[in-house]
């Protein structure tokens, strides 16, 4: 069970009109998904405005944290803010500000919030600047349904396959997610991060509130300046974001930004308990067990092993639907096993720290001025060609339905401020990491409450003032961890950066940022080792490879691909049934690489959509 001091909400949903039976998809949608969450409180506010239904869940007596607005005629409550925080007048007349367009309307608070307004007159939801709690919303003409689970406004509101959006699956066939405000459903829209959103029957109004804004104010600083500025911002927002110190979990990788919370925790006395998941062998694994150890703390590696696959994708697909290609299954073994162990603290999560920092505006931003917004977005992600996906999606136009969504992020790009680099950097926030990397947070909030330390304004608006050079390959940020956190410097990581030690070193993945001669003297010796000899201390330097996905299928098979496994290809005509036949029999060979299952995973979430739960 989750810590007894923490209530906050985590989830919502309205329905406003409909008739009996859509009530009754409605109620019964969320018992489908939230069944695999006994430890969630769900609670129907009963006295909001007529013909309207609100669930609202999280941790504690959620009951407490819906309110009344001053003058009574509306309900108003907040996802993602612990019930400490809640300041009701303050969160009212925010609202009120920002949905009247005022300048300098924010949030009263930092991380993946949203808040709700349930009146006669509609429903209003401010969200953060990540939007990575994300809210769907079909307004139909004689009803509305909105709700942070994309499979409660499709089981309510019925769209049915015909209303299948061609461009949509040209996006989540190529890249796994989504652009813009799509989804797989024509009359279901996703909002925008960083918007107020006002919703009635038949009407959608959006306005951005423009939170967080590119500008030029450090471009004339010293390199020196940027990194002691950004240095102390860090630790700053860092530290105020854990708060108190109490019990949390801290999901320790080998990368840099979670081992930048552990040290600015440490530092400020937290007493977190640093989980990891995978092999003992892989090398992520050995880094991160590294960082725990410099910090004096143990690591508890909880194994992904081999049944992940057969037992999760199903859970997954029933709580994420078709909102983003089947992905996040490997997150299960250790939150499962964390909440089993007795009360859950707090997850803390490095969410958002690459893409913050720069680490995709170099390889995004680069070539000619004209080069088309979505072969940049391919630069990151791109499961299908165009010409494979004309003969596995045979009726999809793929040249009307790219230019389509091409013409989605020029819009978008259009309508950004700011240099092209800015623009790349908040296109790609708002598009690949709301629409898929928003995942990993939203798993640890329903398990046992998320804290994200990178979501923050404060962080966001200092990088979005950056020249592109403090940005690109997240060169500032690295400066700073070499110079206020030396320890964390001089350790091994799963990240990548421009420096190279050896001709003889075949990659630059694990060389520390600070080079110290012992690190040297054994680097020289692991890689000159043969690899069978490369174990003990030089077993970084053999890394198992990262191939959990491959034996899980190797293990259980087409078990391991649902709902390829129990739907008949014969009964639909979406996809070309002997391709996909093809592509299941190549990935269910395949023991090295894990880019045939990739291909499937778009197919697998649209197939449960189609044929499982229609």
């Amino acid at each position: 069970m989750p810590s007894p001091s923490l209530a906050k909400l985590i989830g919502f949903s309205v329905l406003s009109g409909g008739d009996t039976e859509a009530r009754r998809r409605f109620l019964a949608e969320h018992e489908a998904v939230l069944r695999q969450f006994p430890w969630l409180t769900v609670h129907h506010a009963l006295n909001g405005p007529k013909d309207v239904t609100v669930a609202v869940w999280g941790f504690g007596v959620v009951a407490d944290l819906v309110q009344r607005t001053t003058d009574g005629d509306a309900l108003l409550f907040a996802t993602g803010v612990r019930r400490e925080a809640l300041r009701w007048r303050e969160i009212e007349e925010s609202l009120a500000k920002a949905a009247n367009g005022e300048a300098g309307a924010v949030l009263p608070w930092e991380g993946i919030v949203n808040v709700v307004r349930v009146g006669t007159d509609g429903i209003q939801v401010w969200n953060d600047w990540t939007g990575a709690c994300k809210v769907y919303a079909a307004c139909l003409p004689d009803s509305l349904c909105v709700s942070t689970l994309e499979p409660v406004v499709y089981r309510t509101t019925e769209p049915g396959s015909d209303g299948i959006g061609p461009a949509a699956v040209y996006s989540l066939m190529t890249t796994g997610h989504f652009f813009g405000d799509q989804t797989l459903y024509e009359s279901i829209r996703v909002q925008p991060p960083d918007t107020v959103a006002h919703y009635a029957p038949g009407a959608r109004r959006i306005a951005r509130c423009s939170t967080i804004m590119p500008s030029d104010a450090r471009w004339a600083m010293g390199w020196d300046e940027l990194v002691d500025e950004w240095g102390e911002r860090l630790e700053e927002v860092i530290g105020a974001s854990l708060g108190e110190p109490r019990p949390i979990a801290l999901m320790l990788s080998g990368g840099i930004d979670s081992r930048l919370i552990a040290a600015i925790g440490v530092r400020r006395g937290f007493d977190f308990e640093a989980i990891c998941y995978g092999n003992e062998t892989w090398q992520d694994t050995q880094f991160a067990r590294g960082i725990a150890a410099s910090l004096n703390r143990s690591l508890r590696v909880v194994p992904i092993g081999r049944n992940y696959l057969r037992d999760f994708t199903q859970p997954w697909c029933e709580w994420f639907g078709a909102s983003m290609c089947v992905h996040g299954m490997y997150q299960y073994p250790a939150l499962l096993d964390l909440r089993h162990r007795g009360p859950v603290s707090e997850i803390v999560t490095g969410f958002t720290g690459d893409p913050l920092e720069g680490m995709q505006v170099a390889k995004m931003a680069e070539g000619p001025a004209d080069t088309p917004l979505l072969e940049r977005f391919f630069r990151k992600t791109n499961y299908w060609r165009d010409d494979e996906l004309r003969s596995v999606v045979p009726w999809l136009d793929v040249a009307r339905a790219r230019a389509e969504v091409e013409q989605i992020l020029q819009d978008e790009y259009a309508q950004l401020p700011g240099a092209p680099f800015q623009r790349i950097w908040l296109l790609f926030q708002w598009n690949h990491v709301s629409q898929f990397s928003s995942y990993q947070p939203m798993m640890y909030e329903y398990f046992g409450g998320v804290v994200t330390p990178f979501v923050s304004r404060a962080l966001a608006n200092f990088c979005l003032s950056l020249p592109r050079l403090g940005l690109e390959g997240r060169r500032l940020f690295f400066d700073v961890i070499r110079a206020r956190f030396p320890e964390m410097a001089r350790l091994p990581g799963t990240y990548d950066h421009a420096l190279q030690v050896f001709d003889f070193i075949p990659k630059r993945y694990g060389i520390p940022l600070l080079l110290s001669k012992r690190y040297l003297a054994k680097a020289a010796i692991g890689y000159l080792l043969p690899e069978r000899l490369r174990v003990g201390p030089f077993r970084e330097f053999a890394p198992t490879p990262n191939r959990f996905a491959q034996d899980a299928i190797a293990a259980h098979g087409i078990r391991s691909l649902f709902p390829l496994d129990v739907v008949d290809l014969g009964a639909q005509r979406f996809f070309d049934r002997k391709l996909v036949e093809g592509f299941v029999s190549t990935a269910l060979a395949e023991r090295v690489d894990i880019y045939p299952q990739m291909k499937l995973w778009p197919i697998q979430a649209i197939l449960y959509r189609l044929l499982v739960a229609p």
